[in-house]
């Protein structure tokens, strides 16, 4: 079995544990595990060379594919604070940050 993970999140719990009990439940079944952004998961998953994957994002609205919430994400912007110490206004669009240092 050919299974993706977005990079990001090959690391968490919530992708882990539903692998590790799959292997322990089917010793027989072979699970090769590679990074791999959304959308070249789910090319691959429509061209058949992929089985499987775990997305950061997938199109809501396409029906060609179920998904399986695993948890919620509490991604956060870090900034560094002003000059003065106050805190930087958020930024309506990321663009917005598009002159900051930190980019």
């Amino acid at each position: 079995m050919r299974i993706r993970l977005a990079p990001n999140y090959n690391w968490h719990p919530a992708t882990l544990k539903p692998v590790r009990e799959f292997r322990s439940t089917h010793p027989d079944v072979t699970i090769t595990l590679e990074p791999g952004l959304a959308a070249k998961q789910i090319a691959r998953i429509t061209d058949g060379s992929l089985d499987g994957g775990f997305l950061a994002w997938r199109d809501p609205y396409d029906p060609t594919f179920s998904a399986l919430k695993l948890f919620d994400c509490d991604l956060k912007l870090a900034m560094p604070r002003n000059a003065d110490g106050s805190m930087p206004n958020v930024p309506a669009r990321l663009a917005d940050l598009k002159d900051e240092p930190f980019m």
